[in-house]
């Protein structure tokens, strides 16, 4: 008969390329947030990243190459540019200044997670050599936020000894 699917735009990646988006944007102006909000963001776009490469891999390798990306990413923060931020512990709460480093930080999470998607849907011949290099990337992109949240924790946890 007549196939409807044909011309159908599934929209649930691009509503995340916006709300990524939206959120490098806002941080590259000034802002406060509260203290416990440092972390929904790091472990949010961990997990995405690492339900997706495990949902294709199921290996230990897998594993290793995404644990030692969360080592490189955490590197790689190191040679970052700091945002520099200021903890209220009263109101607990962080203010920060703006930076354009997280823009293409959060357009990376888009760029790696939409990639690999599309390899995985159209060149699985291509994606089953090259795997672990998703688990690899997506593995580093986590570690880079993940140290940025671990160092702001870090700060706080000085503050109130």
């Amino acid at each position: 008969m007549f196939n409807m699917n044909i011309g159908r735009i599934n929209a649930a990646p691009w509503i995340i390329f916006i709300l990524l988006l939206l959120a490098g944007l806002r941080a590259t102006r000034p802002g406060t947030v509260p203290l416990r909000q440092i972390w929904f963001m790091p472990i949010i776009i961990c997990l995405w990243l690492m339900i997706s490469v495990f949902k294709y891999q199921h290996s230990l390798v897998a594993l290793g190459c995404f644990a030692l990306g969360i080592a490189l990413g955490c590197f790689i923060w190191r040679l970052l540019p700091r945002q520099k931020f200021v903890i209220n512990r009263a109101a607990r709460t962080i203010s920060y200044e703006g930076t354009w480093v997280m823009l293409p930080l959060f357009m990376s999470v888009f760029i790696v997670r939409y990639a690999f998607g599309y390899m995985h849907a159209t060149n699985h011949w291509f994606i089953a050599e090259y795997a672990y290099i998703e688990s690899l990337a997506a593995g580093c992109i986590s570690g880079i936020f993940l140290a940025g949240m671990l160092n702001r924790y870090y700060h706080y946890r000085m503050l109130t000894r």
